[in-house]
């Protein structure tokens, strides 16, 4: 089973927390995926 990550109002996240979000995805990229995150906001994402 792959984790589903639901962000509502995403635009309203700053640059540092985008960051630290990709980090959580970066984990042994190549290998396998830890989680899906989907990100729901206005169309500035």
């Amino acid at each position: 089973m792959t984790p589903v990550v639901m962000v509502d109002k995403a635009h309203l996240l700053d640059r540092k927390m985008l960051v630290k979000v990709r980090f959580l995805l970066n984990f042994k990229l190549d290998a396998q995926s830890p989680m899906a995150i989907i990100m729901v906001g206005q169309s500035e994402i």
